[in-house]
């Protein structure tokens, strides 16, 4: 062979080893167009078909992960959107008027299943202050769910009927709930207490939730008031399990109203923040702006947790008696 020839030959040969190289730039350059998951197939053994599977692992992977990212993006949208729509139905805080009204929620997942209200009715010539508290059985979108329905449950009962009493009014969310759920096909419940105040101050109570901590202005002390009753959800009839209690706030004194998530919430030493630790807070600033209170409560929550998100909703909610 001249050597012509041969340079030729070598040289037909460097491209032939090139080719797949090429090819795999080329690829390269359509991934970095957008085709992700496109995929090149060599022929050659060894270190170069060794390069071109991996490169062909790498677009796939990109492929599923860009979906991925497209699917989780378009989720945390629609969970954004259950969320603004969860805080838009909690009730405003209002200061003034004959009792003031400061609420307070910190959701462990987008969507919480902790729920509060504040609600003014009349009924012929008389003036009622209705306060809930509650909590559904585990959190996320589906509490949250149960949690609007409970809501819009309550808020129609008392449009229908204003005069109800809160054993007649429990009893009423209750069936409806019930139903609901069953429809769903959710095993779901609501731990939930229904308070109903007048204008001087005479509270009736009913339902199954955490003990209500009244703070007393007169003596500066909390006094505990228990619930005795049945969660929400669990049975179509309760009202025979429902037992109306009363008691009574005095000008200046708070009642104040909670959820677990912020007692049961636990320190890296496994210690629970408490409801002795909330009753002393409450006891030394009781007699503070609404408002002042939560910061202390959520800043020795802080201290307590170390600033850590947490796990169950936090959710009070406080009612102070003007005059």
């Amino acid at each position: 062979m001249d050597r012509g020839a041969l340079v030729h030959a070598q040289n037909a040969k460097r491209l032939h080893a090139f080719r797949p190289l090429e090819r795999l730039a080329d690829a390269a350059r359509q991934i970095a167009d957008g085709k992700l998951g496109h995929t090149v197939e060599l022929a050659s053994g060894g270190e170069i078909a060794q390069l071109g599977r991996t490169f062909n692992h790498m677009s796939v992977s990109l492929r599923e992960s860009e979906r991925l990212r497209t699917e989780q993006a378009a989720l945390k949208r629609e969970m954004d959107i259950a969320r603004n729509i969860q805080v838009a139905v909690l009730p405003p805080n209002e200061e003034g008027g004959i009792y003031s009204f400061h609420g307070f929620m910190l959701t462990a997942d987008e969507v919480g299943g902790d729920y509060y209200d504040c609600i003014r009715v009349k009924s012929g010539q008389r003036q009622w202050h209705w306060f809930f508290i509650g909590d559904v059985s585990g959190h996320g979108l589906r509490s949250g769910l149960t949690m609007l329905m409970a809501q819009t449950a309550i808020h129609a009962a008392l449009e229908v009927d204003g005069a109800l009493d809160p054993v007649q009014m429990y009893s009423h969310v209750n069936s409806i709930l019930y139903d609901k759920l069953r429809r769903l096909k959710e095993n779901k419940y609501m731990t939930a207490t229904f308070y109903r105040l007048d204008d001087k101050g005479s509270v009736s109570a009913a339902g199954m939730h955490q003990d209500a901590l009244v703070y007393r202005s007169l003596g500066r002390k909390v006094e505990t008031i228990p619930t005795d009753g049945f969660w929400l959800g669990i049975d179509r009839v309760v009202k025979g399990d429902l037992k109306l209690q009363k008691f009574k706030l005095a000008k200046g004194d708070i009642l104040f109203l909670f959820t677990d998530g912020i007692v049961e919430a636990m320190n890296d030493q496994k210690v629970m923040f408490g409801q002795e630790k909330l009753t002393r807070i409450i006891e030394k600033n009781g007699s503070q702006a609404l408002s002042a209170i939560q910061e202390e409560i959520m800043l020795q929550f802080r201290a307590h947790t170390g600033g850590m998100h947490p796990a169950d909703d936090v959710t009070f909610c406080m009612i102070r008696r003007n005059r």
